[in-house]
């Protein structure tokens, strides 16, 4: 008998999960315990304006009718932490319609579990099933247990959690992804988790920030707005002195940085600041898309977000390339050293030779040519920056109670169980806001050109500095969080972290810091 075959005759008999995600344009994934997990689309649009549960009972009716003409009955259901999901009342309607368990997962959770979910099915496509003989390999039998072991974690099954909890070590994974309901009632987004056989450890989180707006499926925060935020942030932890006069001085400052980067008017600006001083209509956040609006607001690429235009982190990775083929086309000291070759006069050097060996070493280039001390002394800033903060008290995490929402719509008042360790990420922002004013100062230049003279709201313009800027984002990000886990099973996961220049940074940190090999 084949595998294929085998597969075929216990498909029947094998447990299937029905897992929604956060979003219902993602569609719906049927996770059988013996073959690999089947992925259907869902339109959401509609002719009518659909509510929230009007959509989540379209999506359990096209589940159900998916299940009927299979003849097949699932065994639970899964769904994400938020209770306002549209997929989260779908999820309510087949949990009473086949009479199954209902399981809520953290999204960041789940994305990690999917990374390892398919590290282990791609290792398995290349790895021979079957002997000549027709006995499964040592290998293919090792990846199908690893599979196996996979998918008890994400049913939560107790008995299989606690075998995996006996037989294998924890893994770490990094997340950075878009908003997504914590199980604190925040929103996360920027995590480093524990993924262990009951579940996860909230162990690390890029520096939260507030975001305007309480409801997620309500939430349109855009980039100056998150950017201001941080700023204000920012300005209460550099004066932190004296609580009674911190706030005043703290919009002061927070405001002349606002107004040197072009964000908003001021008036917008003090308004924000009143919000956030009485926790008015704002939501704490540690999702990494704040992270990359902010920065791109900062550094001039976007200030508003738009349905056609492109977003933060394409603005970002974009520029950041373009920063690569500048520093490897040429545009360089002359004399660069090479681990190869020695010192190369690359003025002189054959044309050939030069474009071989910036696929050789490129990275190397950018870092040992014209712009290592430039990178250098950013290095230098953001270590200063973020011992400076380690020593100091910051306002902006003072403990206090939490606000979670329950199922009946009301909030109720909660404390959080675990309190992570926070990344100083908010440092990054501080020193990239430092750099492009300074850069803009010394030019007379402006961050964003006056509205008459736009195209479009949304199109900012780049230089050699924002370019530059935008590199270092991605790349000290990376070695931020790279640092927290060096030594570690990592599993990089998360929507931005399928951008191919930034899961690059996160990769070669890794290597550096001579870690496992990266699931």
């Amino acid at each position: 008998m084949t595998r294929t075959s085998e597969l075929k005759e216990n498909s029947g008999n094998s447990r299937i999960t029905v897992s929604l995600g956060a979003d219902v344009s993602e569609g719906y994934v049927l996770r059988y315990e013996l073959h690999p997990a089947e992925h259907f689309t869902f339109t959401a649009m509609t002719l009518g304006l659909e509510t929230p549960q009007q959509l989540g009972e379209r999506l359990a009716a096209q589940v159900i009718a998916t299940l009927d003409e299979r003849e097949e009955q699932p065994d639970r259901i899964a769904c994400d932490l938020y209770p306002k999901f549209p997929t989260t009342y779908a999820a309510e309607v087949l949990a009473e319609h086949y009479r199954v368990p209902m399981l809520r997962m953290q999204k960041c959770h789940r994305a990690i579990l999917d990374a390892m979910d398919a590290s282990m099915q791609s290792d398995a496509t290349r790895t021979p099933s079957l002997r000549e003989d027709g006995q499964m390999s040592a290998d293919a039998e090792k990846m199908d247990t690893a599979s196996h072991r996979i998918e008890q974690l994400k049913t939560h099954s107790t008995a299989a959690a606690a075998d995996v909890r006996h037989a294998s070590t924890a893994v770490l994974g990094i997340c950075l992804d878009d908003l997504s309901y914590g199980s604190d009632g925040t929103l996360w987004g920027g995590e480093i988790l524990e993924i262990s056989g009951e579940g996860f450890t909230r162990l690390a989180s890029i520096h939260p920030y507030q975001l305007i707006g309480t409801n997620m499926e309500l939430h349109s925060s855009a980039p100056w707005q998150i950017a201001v935020s941080m700023l204000y942030d920012l300005a209460r932890m550099a004066h932190n002195e004296d609580e009674a006069i911190r706030d005043f001085v703290a919009k002061q400052a927070a405001s002349e940085k606002v107004h040197l980067l072009d964000l908003c008017s001021l008036n917008d600006a003090r308004a924000q600041y009143i919000a956030q001083d009485r926790n008015k209509n704002t939501t704490r956040s540690t999702s990494a898309s704040g992270l990359f609006d902010a920065a791109a607001a900062i550094l001039g690429f976007q200030r508003i977000s738009t349905p056609t235009g492109r977003t933060a982190m394409e603005a970002l990775t974009e520029t950041a390339e373009a920063f690569e083929q500048q520093a490897v086309s040429g545009n360089t000291e002359p004399y660069v050293e090479n681990d190869l070759h020695g010192s190369t006069d690359i003025r002189n050097a054959a044309q050939s030779e030069m474009y071989g060996c910036a696929e050789r070493d490129r990275k190397s280039i950018i870092l040992r040519g014209k712009y290592k001390a430039q990178i250098d002394a950013l290095y230098a800033k953001l270590e200063k920056l973020i011992a400076a903060a380690e020593e100091m008290d910051d306002p902006t995490l003072e403990p206090g109670d939490l606000w979670e929402d329950t199922d009946d719509g009301a909030f109720s008042e909660t404390n959080a169980d675990d309190h992570p360790d926070i990344l100083h990420t908010e440092q990054l922002i501080r020193l990239l806001a430092d750099e492009r004013i300074r850069y803009l100062t010394s030019l007379g230049k402006r961050n964003y050109d006056h509205p008459l003279n736009r195209k479009h709201p949304d199109a900012g313009s780049a230089d050699d500095n924002s370019r530059l800027l935008a590199w270092f984002l991605l790349d000290a990000l990376a070695k931020i969080c790279v640092q927290y886990c060096a030594g570690k099973h990592v599993v990089l996961s998360g929507h931005f972290l399928k951008a191919t220049r930034l899961r690059e940074r996160f990769e070669e940190k890794l290597k550096l810091a001579r870690g496992p090999v990266v699931w």
